[in-house]
């Protein structure tokens, strides 16, 4: 039976089920947590306070007691843009995800929603299963960690926090910086785009480096504890602002411990910079998107026109009409 998820519901996956895989989905706040091949009784109160949060949607796969499957969602910026949060499977290819996963897609469209997102670990199979219910692999992603000090002498002249009025100089920052690819999938027009975008929360700073009366850089820096994420976008021919955006952001997170950044495929620059300065591989990810519903355009009826030339004129809309609604006619031979 599918339904609405309960608090209970984590409990018996995590501890009556038996030895139960953790949470294999990574929205931005998970990144840099490890894989856990059994859930403890601390991570299983803490996913089951995390999707009590306001806003998430959560769907609950159970045969009684037994609890194979939970999955939960929330919306990213807008209600338009969802991201799956939550994604606990007690098998490696996640079967029994694949029916939940098509009531969770029924239940976001009704909530308005057109798109959503799935981050994973690059060496999970639930590949396999979010391609066969319709994900499309949009993207990869490397996260480096390393310390604090690495970016301690950059200069953070140009850096400031990000205004509302930002907004439209930020857009450009992403088409610029970004591959099409990446593009299509996160948003193509201004409201796509800030639909899809990632919240980090309450604990989230961003920050935007401009030179000569233009955006060169942004950073966004994610607080989980004494965790701190670095996010970042720079102009193709602005690589000096990338030590500058790292500086100010760390600088401004006070008593985190471990530095992550997370670094896109494209962002060959930014990766180089950060192998240099000391910082080493802790993991891979490939992101995946799932239109939920299509845009349609609907023709809206013309008049009906008469055709000049006709003796007498004919209204072939209404003759077609009243073709279809005469009772059809008996042949006998």
């Amino acid at each position: 039976m599918i339904r609405a998820s309960r608090t209970a519901d984590v409990i018996r996956y995590g501890i009556f089920g038996g030895p139960a895989p953790g949470n294999r989905a990574y929205p931005l706040a998970a990144v840099g947590t490890q894989p856990s091949s059994a859930m403890s009784k601390r991570e299983v109160m803490a996913v089951a306070s995390s999707m009590r949060s306001r806003g998430t949607h959560s769907l609950t796969l159970s045969h009684g007691r037994y609890v194979p499957a939970i999955v939960a969602a929330r919306p990213r910026s807008t209600h338009r843009c969802w991201e799956l949060s939550h994604l606990l499977s007690d098998s490696p290819e996640g079967e029994a995800c694949a029916d939940v996963l098509g009531i969770m897609f029924r239940d976001i469209s009704k909530l308005g929603g057109e798109r959503i997102f799935l981050r994973l670990r690059e060496d999970d199979p639930l590949k396999r299963l979010a391609a066969s219910c319709g994900f499309t692999k949009y993207g990869e992603e490397l996260l480096l960690t390393g310390p604090k000090s690495s970016f301690a002498d950059a200069p953070t002249d140009g850096v400031r926090p990000i205004e509302p009025v930002d907004e439209h100089d930020l857009f450009r920052l992403y088409n610029a910086s970004t591959p099409s690819r990446a593009r299509f999938a996160l948003g193509m027009t201004l409201e796509q785009w800030r639909a899809a975008r990632g919240r980090g929360g309450w604990s989230s700073r961003e920050y935007l480096h401009r030179k000569q009366d233009a955006a060169q850089g942004w950073v966004q820096v994610t607080r989980r504890g004494r965790t701190g994420i670095v996010t970042l976008m720079s102009h193709p021919g602005a690589a000096d602002a990338i030590p500058a955006l790292i500086s100010h952001g760390m600088s401004r997170a006070w008593g985190v411990k471990d530095w992550y950044c997370l670094v896109r495929t494209h962002q060959g620059t930014f990766e180089a910079l950060l192998r240099a300065r000391g910082f080493q591989e802790a993991a891979r990810y490939v992101t995946f998107t799932r239109a939920i519903t299509s845009p349609v355009t609907i023709a809206q009826p013309g008049r009906a026109e008469r055709l000049a030339g006709l003796n007498p004129a004919v209204d072939l809309s209404e003759r077609l009409q009243q073709f279809r609604q005469e009772p059809p006619v008996r042949l006998h031979s």
